[in-house]
């Protein structure tokens, strides 16, 4: 992954980790979370970042918005101020 600034709090973002941990590069089209600022971003061509499209979000199940919303409780409780 090129380095890459989050769109939302402009942090460097320079590594990107599969949940299942496999070791494959991110995708167009793939989520991630900002592990500053807890956004859920989309990879685009090229491996830059963008906010998660409403499209996006739209085709996630249930299961799918908990975990992201638990992943984004638990940057936001334990991320460095």
């Amino acid at each position: 992954m090129p380095n890459s600034k989050c769109p939302c709090c402009q942090t460097v973002l320079d590594i990107a980790e599969d949940c299942d941990a496999s070791p494959r590069a991110p995708l167009p089209g793939d989520l991630s979370l900002c592990m500053y600022c807890a956004e859920l971003l989309q990879f685009k061509e090229g491996g830059t970042l963008e906010q998660a499209s409403i499209k996006s979000l739209m085709e996630l199940t249930p299961a799918d918005h908990k975990i992201i919303e638990k992943s984004q409780k638990w940057i936001l409780a334990n991320r460095k101020k």
